[in-house]
């Protein structure tokens, strides 16, 4: 038997996976329904979609230009090759809760994981003894605390609306740089937006300027906590493995964990050989996020006005416009040699 904890997309995608490969899977998860409370923005690039299906009424909206916004007033417009689409993030969640059931899972809410002592886990006051026991149970997973797996780790607030607001055109996402470490305006129609920030700290202050810059009106209050990535997060100890959040296993750059993690539930069946699979298909473009989200988090509003217009035209632009940015290894030297001015942000990345 094989147990999960975290009845996510991630938990619920990687017992999918482990099932269709012949073992018998248990999900267990303290919330009582499926894909509540949203914590997550729902904006997922076109790699999402060569991961994982996505039913067609999950999708309400796609993004074709990415706006980014530089602290003195400045935009640039990037024009996306690859559309980015915008998912009602409960809708998918229970979609691939029923994928994992379709191959036999079992899936139990309301079910508080507590502790995994002596190969037993203990849950709802019950002890079972898993044959793997797989913690997909976020940011402060108490799978890996329970099996010395939970390394020193910082962790992020992202704070999140969706409200109604003036929408110039639904298929722009506005990225507004220089407020906190990561902020958006991803519109779901064309009159709902989800605005958000990511910051270090419970600071809603820099939402609500943002609230009040785009004069939004708001509907309903979202957000989470975000881990950090961290290159040295150990994957497994013995029969526990740890994946999604509760591995760490989220984009330092714009703090996106679906692709990551999906990337790594294809591994997930390699149980023994998970680590050195995983690692291999993601921590590359990870810990290169890493040192660009270092850099960033020294940057300045000089910076990041001379950086939007480094990208504003010519060979930069047309880089950015063209990869993935979930692969940052694919396109950064080309940048550094596109334009050899970004090496002077570079350092920053490398020096405290």
């Amino acid at each position: 038997m094989i147990t999960i904890i975290g009845a996510g997309p991630i938990g619920c995608y990687s017992a999918y996976k482990l099932a269709a490969d012949g073992h018998k899977v248990q999900i267990y998860d303290s919330k009582g329904i499926i894909g509540k409370p949203v914590q997550c923005t729902g904006l997922l690039t076109s790699q999402a979609l060569k991961l994982v299906h996505i039913d067609k009424d999950c999708i309400l909206n796609k993004i074709k230009i990415a706006r980014l916004h530089a602290p003195n007033g400045k935009f640039i417009d990037i024009d996306m090759k690859k559309e980015n689409i915008v998912i009602d993030r409960s809708k998918f969640d229970k979609n691939l809760a029923e994928l994992a059931q379709s191959q036999g899972v079992e899936i139990f809410l309301k079910h508080k994981f507590e502790s995994f002592v002596k190969g037993k886990a203990k849950i709802n006051n019950k002890l079972i003894k898993p044959e793997w026991l797989i913690g997909a149970d976020g940011p402060n997973s108490q799978v890996a605390k329970s099996s010395s797996l939970f390394t020193n780790r910082k962790i992020l607030v992202g704070n999140q609306v969706r409200a109604e607001m003036k929408i110039e055109d639904s298929k722009i996402m506005n990225i507004y740089l220089g407020l906190g470490c990561f902020a958006w305006s991803v519109p779901e129609s064309e009159k709902v937006s989800r605005l958000g920030v990511v910051s270090y700290n419970h600071n809603n202050g820099l939402l609500q300027r943002l609230i009040r810059q785009t004069n939004a009106k708001i509907l309903e209050h979202q957000g989470g906590l975000i881990p950090l990535y961290n290159p040295k997060q150990k994957l497994r100890n013995k029969n526990v493995l740890l994946i999604g959040d509760a591995a760490t296993q989220v984009k330092p750059t714009t703090f996106g964990g679906i692709v990551p993690a999906l990337l790594a539930a294809k591994e997930i069946d390699k149980l023994e050989n998970y680590e050195k699979s995983c690692n291999k298909k993601v921590k590359k473009d990870l810990v290169l996020g890493l040192k660009i989200r270092k850099a960033m988090d020294k940057f300045n509003a000089k910076d990041y006005n001379e950086l939007v217009d480094i990208f504003s035209k010519g060979k930069p632009k047309e880089i950015i416009e063209t990869y993935d940015r979930d692969f940052p290894s694919t396109f950064i030297l080309k940048l550094m040699f596109a334009k050899p001015k970004l090496l002077k942000f570079s350092w920053k990345a490398f020096w405290a």
